[in-house]
């Protein structure tokens, strides 16, 4: 009876220690796609405000082009009309520095997508091997029942078959030693994997941890450039001084 609440309070154990961890992982992966969608719907904003402003210098300089054309024979309005031209044309050069500042934190995205894959597929493989472990000990602790069953039986109707009791202790012992030795439950190549597994599932980790500083930075700075450069093109260029 000893043997088999002892069973039992470690099956209980493992049982809520893994639901535990279903509970953390799940939640930790709601929170990697919820981030991922707000990135997504960041970058889409910043690029529409990017291509909005790309458009409005590209309609300027098309206004420049043709102003010049009228004005060719007036050497005054012509020099003005070149030096707004160039300053055009550098603040379209920085919008195309911005847009690939947004192609970088994209890349950086997709990078850390492919971290998270990676720990996706080493976590499925985790619970495949803990199932296996669980699912073992849980035919252990029912042949250890099973056992103890017989053992009474013997007992109580066959008290002089001192041979088939001895057999049946031995079963027990070695059921017992099973289940108190969880290492044994997998053999030692499965229980090696689960132990890269865990190393493999915490360097990468680090490796998110490390990718979503990047991320939040360059973010936060292609954020506040193209912010910038909508203020300056818009109040630059909101009349038509350069037309």
């Amino acid at each position: 009876i000893a043997d088999l609440q002892s069973a039992l309070f470690r099956m209980k154990q493992q049982y809520e220690t893994a639901q535990k961890r279903i509970r953390e992982e799940s939640e930790l992966k709601n929170k990697f796609e919820q981030d991922l969608v707000r990135e997504q719907q960041r970058i889409q904003e910043l690029t529409i405000q990017n291509e909005q402003q790309q458009k409005i210098l590209k309609l300027k300089t098309e206004g420049l082009v043709a102003a010049q054309r009228k004005l060719r024979g007036a050497p005054n309005g012509t020099n003005n009309d070149g030096v707004a031209t160039i300053n055009i044309e550098a603040d379209m050069e920085k919008l195309v520095i911005e847009r690939k500042e947004l192609e970088t934190l994209k890349d950086d995205i997709s990078k850390r997508e492919e971290l998270i894959q990676k720990r996706e597929s080493l976590l499925n493989e985790r619970t495949e091997l803990e199932t296996k472990k669980m699912r073992t000990s849980q035919v252990l602790n029912k042949s250890l029942k099973s056992v103890n069953e017989k053992l009474k039986t013997v007992d109580k109707q066959q008290p002089n078959h001192q041979m088939i009791r001895e057999q049946l202790l031995k079963q027990k012992r070695l059921f017992t030693e099973r289940l108190e030795q969880q290492d044994c439950v997998l053999t030692p190549s499965e229980e090696r994997r689960l132990i890269e597994i865990d190393e493999g599932i915490e360097a990468i980790d680090l490796a998110i941890d490390y990718q979503n500083n990047i991320i939040n930075r360059r973010e936060r700075d292609v954020q506040q450039s193209i912010r910038a450069s909508q203020v300056y093109i818009f109040t630059t260029y909101q009349d038509d001084t350069y037309i």
